[in-house]
C-alpha cells in the first residue's frame, strides 16, 4: 500500500517571528551605542549592524555588533548595559500580526509545533510573561542556553526536531532572519522566511519561501493543512479577503489631499502613525479594508499600512482611501477621522509603473465594495461610535 506522507512538524523562531521585539531591541541597543560613541556613528550605520546580528544569541550578537561597529567596550559590559533596559520593557512587546491565528490553526489541525529561540531561558520568561497562552500551546521550547553553538549553527533546530520526535526532512521552519533560515537549512529542513529586516535578497539562498507577513503563509505548499478563513470574492478571480480581529483607530487627519490624490487621483487621508503605534503594530504592512467615519457620516474604506514600496517611504504610513467622491470638499486636513480595519486584502506590492499601481488600487476598491457587504464583515461598522 502507498504510504501516507506524514504531516510535517513546524518549528518556530520567537523574536521577530512570533513576538514583535525587534523594534524595541533596535531602539534600546541603538540608544546605548549612540551614547557610547557620543553620536559619532550615523543612526543608519547602527541600524544596519543591528539587522545583521538579528537572530543570534544575546552574547553572540553583542560580540558581533562590537566587531562590526568597532566599539570600545567588552561584550560583557555592553550586555550589562543593555539587558536591564530591555528586561524592564519586554512587557510592551505584542504578538506579531497573524501569530495567534497560525498557532490556533496548527493546533486545531493536530499539527505538532515547537519553539527554537536564541533567547536564553532567563529572558524567555520575561518576554513571554504576557503571552503565556502561546507558551502553553508549544510542544517544546528550546532556548539558546540549551545548545553549545547558536544560530546560524543548526544545533538548535536539530535539538528541537529530536525533542519533537520528528525527522529533519519532515520539519518546516518559520524564521525572520537570514541567520535563522541558514540554521534551519543546514539542519536539512525546509524554511519559510517572514523577514524582519529590509534586505529581502539576503534570504534568497537560505529560504524556500519568502513572504511579507504571517497572514500570507501558504501552508498547503509545505504539505500542511491550509487555512480555511479566507473569504473568496466568488467572481471568478483569485481575490479573497482575510477577516481579522477588528482594529479601531482615530485621530486628526495629518495630511489631506496629499501625494495620493496628486499622483494617483485618489484622495487619501493620512493619520499620524506615532500616536497609533499600538494599533499599527498589531497589523502587518499591507492593504486592508473596513469602514471610516468622517464628519458624522460612514464610508467604506481601503487602506494601506506600511512603507509603500512604490513611493519608497522612509517611515510607516497609515493611508485610508474613503470610497466616496467628495468633489472639491475632499481636503480633510485636521479633521477627526475614525476607522475600523476589518479584513486584510494583500501584501504591499512593488509595482513597476504608476499605471499598474493605479489599476490595482481600483481593483482593491472593487473588492472592498463587494466584501464589506458580506455578513462576515458588515457588522464591524458597529465599532464606530
Amino acid at each position: 500500500a502507498a504510504s501516507m506522507t506524514p504531516t510535517p512538524t513546524v518549528i518556530l523562531d520567537l523574536d521577530g517571528t512570533l513576538i514583535n521585539t525587534e523594534q524595541l531591541v533596535d531602539e534600546v541597543v541603538g540608544a546605548v551605542v549612540r551614547d557610547l560613541t557620543k553620536g559619532a556613528l550615523a543612526t543608519s550605520t547602527i541600524h544596519d549592524a543591528l539587522e545583521r546580528v538579528r537572530g543570534m544569541r544575546p552574547m553572540d550578537a553583542t560580540r558581533e555588533l562590537i566587531s562590526r561597529l568597532s566599539l570600545d567596550i567588552t561584550p560583557k559590559a555592553l550586555l550589562a548595559a543593555t539587558s536591564p533596559l530591555l528586561n524592564a520593557r519586554w512587557g510592551e512587546v505584542q504578538l506579531m500580526p497573524g501569530a495567534t491565528r497560525l498557532l490556533e490553526h496548527l493546533r486545531a489541525k493536530g499539527v505538532r509545533f515547537g519553539l527554537a529561540t536564541s533567547t536564553p531561558r532567563e529572558y524567555f520568561a520575561l518576554k513571554m510573561a504576557s503571552h503565556t497562552r502561546v507558551v502553553e500551546m508549544m510542544s517544546c521550547e528550546i532556548t539558546g542556553d540549551l545548545v553549545v553553538r547558536g544560530k546560524p549553527d543548526p544545533e538548535i533546530f536539530e535539538l528541537a526536531a529530536k525533542t519533537l520526535g520528528a525527522d529533519a526532512a519532515a520539519c518546516v521552519v518559520i524564521e525572520d532572519t537570514p541567520v535563522g533560515c541558514e540554521a534551519g537549512q543546514s539542519a536539512g529542513m525546509r524554511t519559510i522566511a517572514v523577514p524582519s529586516i529590509r534586505d529581502r535578497a539576503a534570504f534568497e539562498r537560505c529560504a524556500d519561501a519568502v513572504i511579507h507577513s504571517l497572514y500570507d503563509l501558504d501552508l498547503a505548499k509545505f504539505g500542511l493543512p491550509a487555512f480555511e478563513d479566507w473569504l473568496p470574492l466568488d467572481d471568478g478571480s483569485a481575490d479573497a479577503v482575510l477577516p481579522i480581529p477588528p482594529v479601531v483607530m482615530r485621530g486628526p487627519v495629518v495630511k489631506g489631499f496629499g501625494r495620493g490624490a496628486k499622483e494617483l487621483g485618489i484622495p487619501t487621508a493620512n493619520l499620524d502613525v506615532a500616536a497609533l503605534k499600538f494599533q499599527v503594530d498589531s497589523l502587518a504592512p499591507g492593504i486592508y479594508l473596513g469602514f471610516a467615519k468622517l464628519r458624522g457620516k460612514i464610508y467604506q474604506q481601503v487602506m494601506s499600512i506600511g512603507w509603500n514600496p512604490f513611493f519608497d517611504n522612509a517611515k510607516k504610513t497609515i493611508e485610508p482611501w474613503l470610497l466616496h467622491d467628495f468633489g472639491d470638499d475632499g481636503d480633510f486636513y485636521g479633521e477627526e477621522l475614525e476607522l475600523v480595519v476589518s479584513a486584510y486584502l494583500r501584501p504591499e506590492a512593488d509595482f513597476t509603473t504608476l499605471e499598474a499601481l493605479i489599476t490595482r488600487i481600483h481593483r482593491d476598491a472593487e473588492v472592498a465594495r463587494t466584501m464589506l457587504q458580506r455578513e462576515e464583515l458588515k457588522h464591524t461598522v458597529e465599532l464606530l461610535h
